[in-house]
């Protein structure tokens, strides 16, 4: 990449997600943080090895639980840790638009439309959805280094084997849509070799067909929670399809069930009749990507970062042809033109930002709120105690999850009341220790004055 298109790229994820480093922990970061905690670092850490495990995207304790072992629940390092993850998937876009074919200016769009998009702005303000980050890394990755071998006209090696099987399953323990990564592998070769090679699409397959099951299948099935439950529907299906649509060009209307069918089928049109394979690639890698979540319910914002990857190589790639012929060869034109075209994108971005920012502020200040509660009183707990949570405020287990992480003792047993509903005969024998929000406040109380 050349040091005038680098500086632009960083220069502009920066511009839009420098906030994002102080950026509150989400309410789900306290969930994630604290199953992985409890599950212990060797354990968490073992399940990506364990094919067909049905531990819950362990490739995030490798993100959460280090961090929290150097820093604990400061959220600014975790920050860190996504804007270098965000810069590295950027990095990687750049780099496989070039090895499909893509000239600079093409490969430079790409990765500047997929590094901030504000209807995906949970990617920069919200850590919980590190999965995705994730995700993405490792696919792209593995989708990078094939396609980088592929164009050098041979096939894997033993040692690329190996390197290619670790980061596929690194991308299926980060999140289930890396399931769609062997689709894209097999159509690459169908696309762009005319020796083709179908082994490691069909072992990346095998690899995604066993991993999926043990998520599935095993004890803490996927399938056991609502909001993962798909309904297998076309109704289902072109809802979803119409809703991603809309979100990605920043609306909620513009595209019906008609308009979304026309634009598919117009875009494999031009794909196919002007004969680019890159075209055709990202055609099938906007349609397939989605399918893991198409089916069920509520799925968008972040959901919607790999299938990004495909409209953002099409539109990228049709921005240059366009561009290219528009000028005719002069390069003053052309500058100007991609000129414009950023300074109307930065202006879309920019306005669609303002929009989007004050949910997740305000998502994020309850958890906020009340780490900064035990920082200010510093509780402390005596091995082996029982803690009680009282008029916590919030509706589900975030509570409980902070007060785990903030003892950083497993013997430590934390309930809450408002799910126990202990009477105070119970709570003055059974318990060490009761912490009571107040207001804005956490007071200490010894559970033998509880009346």
């Amino acid at each position: 990449m050349r040091a005038g298109g680098a500086a632009i790229l960083l220069g502009w994820m920066l511009w839009f997600g420098w906030d994002g480093l102080g950026a509150s922990f989400a309410p789900d970061d306290m969930m994630n943080l604290g199953q992985y905690w409890h599950a212990g670092m060797a354990r968490s850490l073992l399940s990506n090895i364990l094919i067909g495990s049905d531990a819950y995207r362990p490739m995030g304790a490798a993100f959460y639980l280090p961090i929290y072992a150097l820093f604990g629940l400061d959220p600014m390092p975790f920050r860190v840790a996504i804007l270098i993850l965000l810069i590295l998937n950027t990095i990687l876009t750049y780099r496989l638009v070039k090895q499909l074919g893509g000239g600079e200016v093409a490969a430079g769009l790409a990765a500047l439309l997929t590094s901030y998009h504000a209807g995906l702005a949970d990617l920069h303000y919200n850590t919980a959805v590190v999965y995705d980050v994730l995700c993405y890394l490792f696919y792209c990755a593995t989708l990078t280094g094939y396609v980088r071998i592929r164009r050098e006209g041979r096939k894997p090696r033993k040692a690329e084997w190996a390197w290619g099987f670790v980061l596929c399953l690194s991308a299926l323990n980060s999140k289930e849509m890396a399931a769609t990564l062997p689709v894209v592998v097999l159509a690459y070769e169908w696309l762009f070799e005319r020796e083709r090679t179908w082994a490691p699409g069909l072992a990346m397959g095998a690899l995604a067909a066993v991993s999926i099951a043990g998520k599935l299948l095993g004890g803490d099935s996927l399938l056991a929670q609502a909001e993962y439950r798909p309904v297998l529907t076309v109704a289902r299906f072109f809802e979803n399809s119409v809703l991603f649509a809309n979100e990605l060009v920043y609306s909620t209307d513009f595209f019906s069930l008609n308009r979304v069918v026309i634009l598919w089928a117009a875009m494999a049109a031009w794909a196919w009749w002007s004969r680019r394979p890159e075209l055709q690639l990202a055609w099938v890698l906007l349609i397939v990507a989605p399918l893991p979540v198409v089916f069920l319910s509520g799925r968008i914002h972040s959901c919607l970062y790999l299938p990004l990857l495909g409209w953002a190589i099409y539109a990228a790639v049709c921005f240059d042809c366009a561009v290219r012929r528009i000028s005719q060869g002069n390069g003053a034109a052309r500058a100007l033109l991609t000129g414009a075209a950023l300074l109307g994108l930065a202006w879309t971005t920019d306005r669609q930002k303002r929009k989007v920012m004050p949910q997740y502020e305000q998502s994020n200040e309850l958890t906020a709120r009340v780490i900064r509660q035990f920082r200010e009183l510093e509780p402390r707990a005596t091995p082996g105690s029982s803690v009680l949570l009282v008029n916590d405020p919030f509706p589900e287990w975030d509570a409980q999850f902070i007060a785990d992480l903030w003892f950083q003792d497993r013997s430590v047993s934390v309930w809450l009341q408002n799910k126990a509903h202990f009477r105070q005969d119970e709570i003055r024998e059974k318990m060490q220790l009761v912490l009571r929000f107040d207001g804005d406040r956490l007071v200490a109380m010894d559970p033998a004055q509880m009346r």
